[in-house]
């Protein structure tokens, strides 16, 4: 017979794959960021960031640089 979960059980089983924690490389970043233009706003919407945090635009000029130092940017 198995024990029954008590309260504290299920809160935690419930979180332990919450969220979900996929690894995210710099070039997936990249990726999507030029998938919208390099728009910083459209990024932000669709990455989650919060457009008003300035270690957001930060990550994204960032991302930019890297991305036109190897070429990358897609830009012209």
């Amino acid at each position: 017979m198995t024990k029954p979960k008590t309260r504290a059980d299920l809160a935690h089983s419930l979180d332990a794959d919450w969220p979900p924690h996929q690894p995210v490389t710099l070039m997936d970043l990249i990726d999507e960021a030029r998938a919208v233009g390099w728009d910083f706003i459209t990024w932000c919407y669709a990455s989650g960031h919060d457009a008003s945090d300035p270690d957001a635009r930060f990550r994204f000029e960032a991302l930019l640089a890297y991305a036109k130092a190897e070429g990358r940017t897609g830009l012209h």
